[in-house]
C-alpha cells in the first residue's frame, strides 16, 4: 500500500478518541489527525485538511440532527470524503438518516475492532485506486461554442476550481481564446508568461518550463495563459497545442481548455486532445441554432457523441425556451443545467473572484460543485 489514509474525528468524547486511536496504531496504512471535536472548529479543520475519512459521533441524547446537517455541507463540498457515522444506538431511523446524510459506513459504539478494520481498509482500497488512477495522466476537459457569450469562460474558471477542491485532485486551465483571453480578468490575476514562452531551444514544449511559466490562482488552479501578444499569434502551431496539452496532462487531474468560438487549426487540436467537449447554450433561439451548428460540426468531424456534452447555463424559470426544448431541438441530451444568478456572477466578473471560491457558496456556486462530482464519476463511475 502506497500512502496513509488520513482520519479525522468530529463529536468525539476522550474516552473514544483514545479508543480509535489505538484502533489505528494496528493499521500501518492509517493516521489520526489532530482534532479538537469542537463543532465549529472539526468543520473548519475538514474544509481545510480535506480528509481521506470522517468519523462522526450522533449522540443522540444531544442535537445530533445538526450534526447531520454539517456532515452533509461538508459532503458536497469534498465529495470524495468517506464518512463514518458512530453511535451507540442503531435504529433503524438513526441508521437510515446516517445514510441519506452521506454516511458510508455505520460503527456501533464502543467500536468493535473488527467492523473498525473491515470498513477502513474497504475505504483505504477506493482511496489508493482513485490515487493510482490519476497519477497516470489527467483528463483534458474542452469547453467549446462556435458563438461567444454562451459563459464558455467562467465555466471553465469556475468549473477548474470546483474540480480542484475534490480531494487529490490537482487541476489546470489552457487559455486558447487567444485574442480575446478572458481568463486573467476572471481571476484577477496578472501571468507573466505564456504559451511560448514554454517553449525550447527547438520550438518545442518543455514540461519544466511550461510549469514555470503558469500562474497559481489563490484557489491552487494554475493557469497557462495562451498569447501574451496577439501579433504572435501565428507562432503558436497546432502541433505546439497539442504538445502543451500532452505535458499537462502529466502535471494536473484536470486540465480546463477554453477555446476559441471558430474551427481554426488550434481549436481542432484542443479537441482531438481532449477526453471531453462541453456545449455550453443558454436558453435563447440564438443560443440553440448556434450550439446545433457547434454539434453538427463536431458530430461531422466524427467525434463520438459519449465525448460531447451540452450543459445548460442560466436556467430559470422564467425560459420560454425550456430544457426539453433544447434537447428536442439539438436532437442531444442535457447533461447539466446551470442555474440563473446574475447577482452572484456579475459580481464574481467584476471582482475577478470566482463564485466556486470560498466556505460559504452561493447556489450557482453548490451547482459547480456537483457538475465537478459528476464529471469525476464520468471518468471513475466504479468508485464509491
Amino acid at each position: 500500500m502506497s500512502e496513509q489514509i488520513r482520519i479525522l474525528t468530529a463529536e468525539f468524547d476522550d474516552t473514544l478518541r483514545l479508543s480509535v486511536q489505538d484502533l489505528v496504531r494496528r493499521l500501518e496504512f492509517a493516521d489520526l489527525l489532530p482534532s479538537t471535536e469542537l463543532e465549529g472548529e472539526w468543520s473548519a479543520t475538514a474544509r481545510a485538511v480535506k480528509p481521506d475519512i470522517l468519523m462522526a459521533v450522533l449522540d443522540t441524547a444531544n442535537d445530533y440532527g445538526h450534526t447531520l446537517s454539517l456532515v452533509e455541507d461538508l459532503k458536497s463540498e469534498l465529495p470524495h470524503m468517506a464518512v463514518f457515522f458512530c453511535s451507540a444506538n442503531d435504529s433503524a431511523e438513526l441508521v437510515l438518516s446516517a445514510m441519506r446524510a452521506g454516511g458510508q459506513e455505520f460503527l456501533n459504539v464502543p467500536i468493535n475492532a473488527q467492523d473498525f478494520e473491515r470498513a477502513i481498509r474497504k475505504a483505504y482500497r477506493a482511496h489508493e485506486q482513485r490515487h493510482m488512477n490519476k497519477v497516470k495522466l489527467g483528463a483534458a476537459i474542452s469547453v467549446f461554442s462556435a458563438k461567444g457569450g454562451q459563459g464558455s469562460s467562467s465555466l471553465v474558471v469556475n468549473l477548474a476550481i470546483a474540480m480542484g477542491r475534490l480531494d487529490q485532485v490537482e487541476s489546470a486551465i489552457l487559455d486558447l481564446d487567444l485574442f480575446v483571453g478572458d481568463i486573467p480578468g476572471f481571476m484577477d490575476i496578472t501571468p507573466q508568461y505564456d504559451l511560448l514562452d514554454a517553449r525550447d531551444a527547438n520550438g518545442n514544449i518543455d514540461v519544466a518550463r511550461l510549469q514555470s511559466c503558469m500562474t497559481r490562482h489563490d484557489s491552487g488552479v494554475s493557469v497557462m495563459a495562451g498569447l501574451m501578444n496577439a501579433g504572435r499569434i501565428n507562432e503558436i502551431s497546432a502541433s505546439l497545442v497539442k504538445q502543451a496539452i500532452a505535458s499537462l496532462r502529466t502535471m494536473s487531474s484536470y486540465i480546463l481548455i477554453d477555446t476559441a468560438h471558430g474551427f481554426d487549426s488550434r481549436t481542432l487540436a484542443a479537441l482531438e486532445s481532449s477526453n471531453l467537449i462541453l456545449v455550453p447554450v443558454i436558453p435563447s433561439v440564438l443560443s440553440v441554432r448556434a450550439a446545433r451548428r457547434s454539434l453538427d460540426l463536431l458530430g461531422g468531424l466524427g467525434y463520438d457523441r459519449t465525448r460531447i456534452m451540452v450543459i445548460i447555463n442560466r436556467v430559470s424559470r422564467r425560459d420560454t425556451i425550456k430544457s426539453a426544448d433544447i434537447e428536442k431541438a439539438l436532437d442531444y441530451p442535457v447533461f447539466w443545467k446551470i442555474p440563473n444568478d446574475y447577482k452572484t456572477v456579475g459580481s464574481a466578473v467584476d471582482t475577478g473572484r470566482p463564485f466556486t471560491v470560498g466556505k460559504r457558496l452561493s447556489k450557482v456556486g453548490k451547482n459547480f460543485l456537483e457538475l465537478a462530482d459528476r464529471i469525476d464519476r464520468y471518468f471513475y463511475p466504479d468508485e464509491d
